[in-house]
């Protein structure tokens, strides 16, 4: 996983990609298994909001050749990210993105995530 930048402004585009760095093919689930979240006194929480204990997604795998992957653009606003719903505005702090579509046959083919913090601030 790697940011574009490990900072951004409210206003800005975070650019988030996933990548084969191995030398043979890999899979990972859907590209929508992806969260932002803000950290809170209380630790990490999500910006998107649920009221069921897990999303659902469709259980697929995706076949990425090395140097193949998936890569997100995520415009941070006051009002929240642009296209997207979130429970509150945003504001400046530290947040994570995060992707739970990672598989490996050590944990026989669960899934498990991998993730990066940034820094959002004031425009």
């Amino acid at each position: 996983m790697s940011l574009d930048t490990r900072s951004i402004a409210l206003g800005e585009t975070l650019v988030a990609h996933v990548s084969n760095v191995t030398d043979e093919p890999r899979e990972t689930a859907v590209k929508e298994k992806y969260d932002v979240q803000y950290q809170a006194e209380t630790g990490w929480h999500s910006i998107f909001g649920t009221e069921m204990e897990q999303p659902l997604y469709n259980d697929l795998a995706y076949r990425h050749e090395p140097g193949e992957g998936f890569t997100w653009e995520l415009r941070f606003t006051k009002e929240g990210l642009a296209g997207y719903h979130v429970c509150d505005s945003l504001d400046p702090g530290t947040y994570r993105f995060v992707y739970w579509g990672i598989t490996a046959e050590k944990l026989e083919n669960r899934g498990y995530a991998i993730g990066m913090p940034f820094a959002v601030s004031a425009e």
